[in-house]
């Protein structure tokens, strides 16, 4: 976490993989999500063998992408606190958030059918998402520039998001790019 006090990790139970938060200066350990939908660990993992996911700026969230949703799980002073809150209300696939460093924004990619894009949701208020791309596609690894006026990210081609079926190929982070944090071409 950006404090230092809290390290994510994920862990196996009986056949299913969880997300244990770990206090690191008591070392006091609590299940944070279990069971988390992306388990990779017996496959070659090309997205990562845990799901996506990234501290709140100010450290008392963790935002984490599994089940194809992304979730807000709030974090106590030394547990686990509430049940993770979805932080948006699509039907399709979101995947890979990434905070603005101001910790206003969340950026995250999009499956679905007919290609993918990247939105943008206020985490303060209004939680609607902005689409910013105005191509379909398939976007992976959103990152925001440090003054948060650009997000960098790979680009593919939605032929190659058909292709492949919303799955992993080298054509699918073709281009690096970025587009301004208010949408674009």
């Amino acid at each position: 976490s950006p404090d230092g006090n809290w390290l994510v990790y994920g862990s196996r139970f009986e056949d299913q993989t969880g997300l244990v938060l770990r206090h690191l200066i008591t070392g006091d350990e609590k299940w944070l999500a279990y069971p988390v939908q992306r388990d990779e660990q017996e496959s070659i993992a090309p997205l990562g063998v845990l799901p996506a996911m990234s501290f709140t700026p100010d450290s008392k969230n963790l935002i984490a992408s599994y089940g194809g949703k992304i979730y807000a799980i709030s974090i106590g002073s030394n547990i686990a606190t509430g049940t993770p809150k979805r932080m948006t209300t699509n039907e399709f696939t979101e995947a890979q958030p990434s905070w603005s460093p101001d910790g206003k924004f969340l950026v995250f990619t999009s499956w679905k059918q007919g290609g993918g894009h990247l939105f943008k949701v206020n985490v303060e208020g209004r939680s609607k998402p902005i689409q910013l791309t105005q191509e379909a596609g398939i976007y992976s690894y959103p990152e925001w520039s440090y003054k948060s006026n650009r997000i960098a990210f790979h680009k593919g081609t939605t032929q190659t998001y058909e292709d492949i079926n919303g799955g992993q190929s080298a054509r699918a982070q073709e281009d690096l790019v970025w587009i301004s944090s208010d949408g674009g071409s």
